[in-house]
């Protein structure tokens, strides 16, 4: 049920393109390993991890605030980049006995395919709210599965969680995305969980380049 077009997604901080660059990068790998591990790393956590002046960070964190792809708390601390957060969610993955929280279904599939990690992703269904689980091994989800993915189709994407995450979600079966695409009338791309996988390890591929 795949179709030929692929969506762009709105991974990086400037609203003219949707690929990371090079310090996006770096500042998205700190913030992972940061949040990974419980904390909530400060501007200056991030730039001494990443290599990067504190300046730099800041203006890359700010970019990544204002169109929807970071969170900080009242602090001013990183709760969320480019997918992960500390917020609890109705997505996670879990992997090496930790259990991490995304802002989307996608997330939750393309984060650990990308860092080629064996991970258990918990979802619900965008149409049945039934619980979906999905084992990946090595970054490879399952070679056959009736689990759908959905991600819409968004031009000039201002604010990633509050516009593409909503519904970019995964699916029971294809009966159950195209009820719900019938119901939502939501432009957008269907995806198996291969096709997924291996947009999620182009998307984050450069996150975990420098592992």
């Amino acid at each position: 049920m795949t179709e030929e077009r692929e969506p762009a997604l709105p991974l990086g901080a400037s609203e003219e393109t949707t690929a990371l660059t090079v310090g996006e990068a770096a500042v998205v790998r700190s913030g992972f390993e940061a949040l990974r591990s419980g904390e909530h790393p400060t501007i200056e956590d991030l730039a001494s991890h990443s290599g990067l002046a504190p300046s730099m960070v800041g203006e890359i964190v700010g970019a990544f605030m204002r169109t929807g792809r970071a969170d900080v708390n009242g602090d001013g601390c990183l709760t969320g980049i480019v997918g992960l957060t500390t917020k609890t969610t109705r997505h996670r993955f879990t992997f090496g006995g930790t259990s991490l929280f995304t802002w989307c279904a996608f997330d939750a599939v393309g984060i650990p395919a990308a860092f080629q990690v064996d991970a258990a992703v918990h979802t619900t269904c965008g149409y049945c709210q039934g619980p979906l689980e999905v084992y990946i091994v090595a970054g490879s989800p399952p070679k056959v599965s009736p689990i759908r993915g959905w991600l819409p189709h968004i031009e000039n994407c201002g604010n990633v969680r509050a516009e593409f995450c909503p519904d970019a979600n995964l699916f029971c079966s294809d009966e159950h995305l195209g009820a719900w695409r019938a119901a939502a009338g939501i432009e957008g791309q269907a995806m198996d969980l291969h096709a997924l996988s291996n947009l999620g390890r182009r998307s984050w591929g450069p996150v975990d380049a420098g592992h």
